[in-house]
């Protein structure tokens, strides 16, 4: 079970890496906060794994009720956990590239603008 979770990341992590924008290097490291080249990727993935959170959350809820003896496991826990931090990661994504008007990103730039600089955007 914890192999299912351990799999959710490499694919989480395989894919922000793999899967760039227009123009990206592909050799070439991702910031620690851009998961997605465009904000709206971001958005879109970030509430699906919000969705998922909630999901869970009802399905822990529901079994307590209906159940009271059912205690939520560890690998509960561990995807709940899992989907809370995906969730941030790409709604934290989408936000900073709504803030920096970077879409889609040149990621030689993400680092080096200053905060309020709005950098290149699509049509430059």
């Amino acid at each position: 079970m914890i192999s299912q979770s351990v799999f959710g990341v490499l694919i989480y992590i395989g894919a922000i890496r793999w899967f760039r924008g227009d123009g990206e290097d592909l050799r070439a490291p991702r910031t620690w906060w851009l998961a997605t080249n465009k904000p709206t990727a971001s958005i879109v993935l970030g509430a699906l794994y919000s969705v998922a959170v909630l999901v869970n959350l009802a399905n822990f809820v529901i079994g307590a009720i209906a159940v009271p003896s059912t205690i939520p496991t560890g690998f509960d826990l561990v995807n709940f956990i899992e989907g809370l931090v995906f969730s941030f990661l790409f709604l934290n994504c989408a936000s900073i590239l709504r803030r920096r008007k970077l879409d889609p990103v040149v990621p030689s730039l993400a680092n080096e603008l200053p905060n309020g600089v709005s950098g290149v955007s699509a049509g430059e």
